[in-house]
C-alpha cells in the first residue's frame, strides 16, 4: 500500500533488497511475481577493491569484538553464545551489507531511503550508510510494542538511531517512543500501514 500510494503521487519507487545468509523468505519471490522494480545488494559489489573493503572492515570488527575494543560492551559470555561460525559470518555478512548499500546509494542517489523498521538487522546497515550521505530515512514502529522490549532490549531507543522520522501506530505507541528519548519530531502517528 505504501509503495502504492507513494507511486500515484508521482514518485519513483525503487525496492532494494538483499539475502539473508541462508535465503529464507526470498524477497525477489514476490517481486517478480508482481513484476515490480527492484535491485539486489550484491549488484552493487563488482570489483575486487570492493572485495578487499569488505576483508578488511570484516577483519577490523572481528578483531574488535575478539578484543572487547572500546566502546564495544561484548562480554566473553557472548562469545561463548555464539558459534564462532555464526559469530564470523554474520559479521562478515553485516560488513558485506555496508559496502553494497554504500554502493546502492552512490550508484541510485535516493530523495529517501523507506524501511519497514528500524530494528531489522538488514534496514538498520541501510539507515546507516544513509545517515553517513545525509538521505532522509524513515521507517515504519515495529509492530505492537511490548512494555518489557524497552526495558529489557532498550528497542525503542535504539529504533531512532539513524532514523529521520518513525511512523508509529497509535498516540499511546508515540508516547512510549517519546519516553524511550526519541524527539517528538522524529515521530508521527498513521495509524496502521
Amino acid at each position: 500500500g505504501v509503495h502504492d500510494g507513494l507511486q500515484g503521487a508521482g514518485w519513483d519507487v525503487l525496492w532494494a533488497v538483499c539475502n539473508n545468509s541462508v535465503n529464507n523468505d526470498p524477497h525477489t519471490e514476490p517481486l517478480l511475481q508482481y513484476n515490480q522494480k527492484w535491485v539486489h545488494n550484491l549488484d552493487y559489489i563488482q570489483t575486487d577493491d570492493d572485495q578487499k573493503q569488505i576483508d578488511k572492515f570484516t577483519h577490523q570488527t572481528l578483531e574488535t569484538i575478539r578484543n572487547n575494543g572500546d566502546g564495544v560492551p561484548i562480554t566473553d559470555d557472548w562469545r561463548n553464545a555464539i558459534e564462532p561460525f555464526w559469530a564470523v559470518h554474520s559479521v562478515r555478512e553485516a560488513c558485506e551489507l555496508i559496502v553494497s548499500w554504500r554502493n546502492l546509494l552512490d550508484a541510485e542517489k535516493p530523495d529517501v531511503v523507506l524501511g519497514l523498521h528500524a530494528n531489522n538487522f538488514f534496514f538498520r546497515s541501510l539507515a546507516h550508510v544513509s545517515q553517513e550521505r545525509h538521505i532522509p530515512v524513515v521507517c515504519f514502529a515495529e509492530g505492537l510494542l511490548r512494555a518489557r522490549d524497552q526495558s529489557t532490549q532498550n528497542k525503542q531507543t535504539l529504533a531512532g538511531d539513524g532514523v529521520s522520522l518513525i511512523c508509529v501506530w497509535s498516540n499511546s505507541q508515540k508516547k512510549a517512543y517519546l519516553q524511550a528519548g526519541i524527539p517528538e519530531l522524529h515521530l508521527a502517528v498513521c495509524g496502521m500501514p
